[in-house]
């Protein structure tokens, strides 16, 4: 590719491009920046819609209060903010109801608190300030657990047997790690 000498029409400072952009000759800067906040300009852009590797779509929402650095916001969390009338607060949780996480029709999303998110797939939930909606330990296990472990000073290898879990999570369970709030 044979490279032309310009200027930049941004910030004017001498920079080389290709003939194709020697109409509007950016520095690569200058480009960064253009492309961050004109996404559409790309030749990559789909018209704002992404889906992420984990399955959930994102809206390209420049401004929108929800939206991430680079102008993107969850589109689930996007359709019920619309529908509430305010943005998200970060504790709210959006809940697909069928779990398929394309799927952002009205009908199909639930706002939860944070603290309710797991209860829709009656999973255990621990306090609002524990993060592992997934946990297979209720507090009362946990409990259990704690003073198994120190009236009995049953092994933890044995513990984890009892309560399906993995050795390491009986130690961060009785050393006050994990489960901090029970």
């Amino acid at each position: 590719m044979i490279m032309q000498p310009a200027d930049c029409m941004d910030c004017g400072a001498p920079c080389h491009v290709s003939k194709t952009k020697l109409k509007t000759p950016r520095c690569r800067k200058c480009w960064r920046e253009f492309i961050r906040s004109h996404p559409e300009e790309t030749a990559n852009y789909r018209g704002g819609r992404i889906v992420t590797p984990t399955g959930y779509v994102k809206l390209f929402k420049k401004g929108h209060p929800n939206a991430n650095p680079l102008g993107y916001v969850f589109e689930h969390r996007f359709v019920i903010s619309e529908k509430i009338g305010r943005p998200l607060l970060r504790s709210e949780v959006v809940h697909h109801i069928n779990g398929v996480r394309s799927d952002n029709r009205i009908e199909n999303l639930v706002l939860c608190a944070a603290s309710n998110s797991g209860k829709t797939n009656d999973r255990p939930v621990h306090a609002e300030f524990h993060r592992n909606g997934r946990a297979i330990l209720s507090d009362s296990d946990v409990i259990a657990l704690r003073k198994e472990r120190q009236e009995m000073g049953t092994i933890f290898r044995e513990l984890a047997a009892k309560y399906g879990i993995t050795k390491s999570t009986a130690i961060r369970a009785c050393a006050r790690f994990s489960w901090k709030n029970v």
